[in-house]
């Protein structure tokens, strides 16, 4: 069992047709606030099906980065919540009952850190370029020293590959 602080939100929704635009403000009112000013959102990544359903996955450091993020964008949850119909969210990671009870989340939906592999992001090694694929292979932070043993990769600012 991981005893991370770490939350992770994951939901589901549509947005209510005719209400596009207030969905489009939203992303144009809190995306650049939590990418410029909250440090306590780790991640933030939105995922649009073919049939126009949005799987939102957002990473806070804690149960108080929630808070705070929904504190400070606060306009945008309302355009939020005036544009969006919630299908189903998923808690993981440790949330007080308080927290649940204040936002009308079922209990079903918390789930607990049980096993977890992670391992630290890192720019992929190779020519720099605007294109790529995700798909493309990564190279292994490491390399063989002239002994043979694997020694840490560390390739200039220059060698990234940007996505």
């Amino acid at each position: 069992m991981t005893n991370s602080p770490q939350v992770d939100l994951i939901f589901a929704y549509r947005v209510v047709a005719g209400r596009e635009a207030l969905f489009e403000q939203y992303l144009e009112t809190v995306l650049p606030l939590t990418e410029a000013e909250e440090p306590y959102v780790l991640e933030y990544h939105l995922f649009r099906r073919e049939d126009g359903i949005i799987l939102q996955h957002e990473r806070y450091a804690d149960e108080q980065a929630i808070r705070d993020h929904l504190r400070v964008t606060a306009a945008g949850q309302e355009l939020w919540g005036d544009a969006t119909e919630l299908l189903d969210i998923r808690v993981v990671g440790p949330v007080s009952d308080a927290f649940l009870s204040e936002f009308a989340i079922p209990a079903s939906a918390r789930f607990a850190r049980f096993r977890s592999i992670s391992r630290p992001q890192h720019h992929v090694p190779g020519p720099a370029t605007t294109t790529g694929s995700p798909h493309t292979p990564r190279r292994s932070p490491l390399r063989t020293s002239s002994t043979g043993n694997p020694t840490p990769c560390t390739p200039s600012a220059s060698t990234y590959r940007s996505w």
